[in-house]
Parts: structure tokens; C-alpha cells; sequence
């Protein structure tokens, strides 16, 4: 027991008082330690022998708690990743590009079809096969399967970029068959395209930051979440 302030205060209490404190709803270590005033003075009854287990239960679920919702605080951890993955992407970008020199249309599309999923690319590869891009690495953050034990499978990393993919695949597929379609139904297309791309984009923050786990719908969809290994 520490010698300081509180506990000296404590230690003059009567025997009365220490016995409310005892069975109030205080917190479990101001408890605890009027639970051992009473023990070093030899005043404790058996009535309360049982309490010390209990309350010693209360503050490792406690301090568990806080240890837990400490691995769940990634937000900022994975914003400033993001950044991190992003300048490296436009890095490859840049070279890519520079090599696209082609002047054919149609392989300057699957050049820059290519460009577009690069990023998603990326992002699989590293969680698939490390559970964590670079920007990840360097801000301790890392993918999980949803019992946070095992690491993720190819497939769920998959699965977390499905939904742009398919969102990118169609814009692109779009752009190829702009020359078969009336004006008005090409940008009412794109139109609908655009607006899922907005709403997937909404849910993911939406998800994210209301759920305790800070699990974003890609993380739902396939059995993910972000950890927090900087302890």
C-alpha cells in the first residue's frame, strides 16, 4: 500500500467510516484500500474477507478495459497513414506514368484503368500478405482478423477493396462505351456511378466512427479489424 496522502487521510478514519466506504459504490481501488486499512488494523470482519477478490476482479476488468479500448483508438493512427501510403503511391504513379507511353487510346485507358486500382492493389497485396501497408507499419497499426488474434487471409484483404474496385471498374467501363451511348444517358450513368462512389464513401466513416471498434464497412464485410500495436 502507498504511504502517501489519501492513505493517510484514510488511516484516521474510524472504524464506522471505513466500513461505509467499504460497502459503498465507490471505486474499486478506494475500496481495496480501506479493505487493507481494516486488515492492517486488525478490524476487518470476516463478513468482508470475501470482498478482496471481488474487488481485485473489478480493477483488472478495469484496467483490461482500458487496455483493450487503447487498441481501438486508430483513427488518427490510419489518417496519417493514409498519407504516408499516399505519397508513396504517387511516386509509382509518377513513374507508371512517365513509362505509358503509348499513343493508342485504348491502351492509354488500361494504362490508366491500371493507375486507378493501383491504390487498391496496394493496399491488398501488403494487408493480404503483412496485415499492414508502409504508412501502417510506421504509425503501429495493423489488420486483424475480427477475433484479434489471427491475421487476415489474401481473400479478406480482397474483400476490404471489392467495393471500389467494382466502383472503379465501372466508371472505366463506362469511359470505353461512351462512343455507343446518347450524351444524356452516359452522364446519367456516371451520374449513378458517382453517387454510389458518395454513399460507400459516407457509410465507411459512418461505421466507423460509430462503433466502438472503430470498424469501417469494408472491416464488416470482411471480418477485419485495425489494431493498435504501439504498446
Amino acid at each position: 500500500m502507498n504511504d502517501d496522502l489519501f492513505v493517510n487521510i484514510f488511516r484516521k478514519k474510524s472504524l464506522e467510516e471505513l466500513e461505509n466506504i467499504l460497502t459503498s459504490d465507490q471505486s474499486p481501488e478506494t475500496r481495496l484500500t480501506v479493505y487493507q486499512i481494516l486488515e492492517e488494523r486488525k478490524e476487518l470482519k470476516k463478513e468482508y474477507f470475501k470482498l478482496k477478490t471481488e474487488l481485485t476482479q473489478l480493477i483488472n476488468n478495469e484496467l483490461q478495459r482500458g487496455h483493450t479500448d487503447k487498441r481501438y483508438k486508430t483513427f488518427w493512427r490510419r489518417f496519417f497513414a493514409s498519407w504516408i501510403d499516399s505519397f508513396i503511391l504517387y511516386i509509382i504513379h509518377y513513374l507508371i506514368t512517365i513509362i505509358i507511353t503509348t499513343s493508342d487510346y485504348i491502351m492509354n485507358d488500361i494504362g490508366f484503368l491500371f493507375l486507378a486500382l493501383l491504390p487498391f492493389a496496394y493496399s491488398m497485396i501488403f494487408h493480404g500478405y503483412y496485415g499492414q501497408t508502409f504508412g501502417k507499419m510506421v504509425m503501429k497499426v495493423k489488420l486483424y482478423n475480427k477475433d484479434e488474434i489471427h491475421d487476415v487471409k489474401f481473400i479478406q484483404a480482397f474483400y476490404r477493396e471489392l467495393i471500389p474496385i467494382i466502383i472503379i471498374v465501372l466508371s472505366y467501363g463506362l469511359n470505353f462505351i461512351e462512343i455507343n451511348l446518347d450524351n444524356i444517358y452516359f452522364m446519367t450513368y456516371m451520374g449513378i456511378v458517382a453517387s454510389i462512389s458518395l454513399i460507400w464513401y459516407l457509410l465507411e466513416i459512418f461505421t466507423m466512427l460509430f462503433n466502438t471498434k472503430r470498424r469501417a464497412l469494408h472491416d464488416f464485410i470482411a471480418g477485419t479489424v485495425v489494431l493498435n500495436i504501439s504498446e
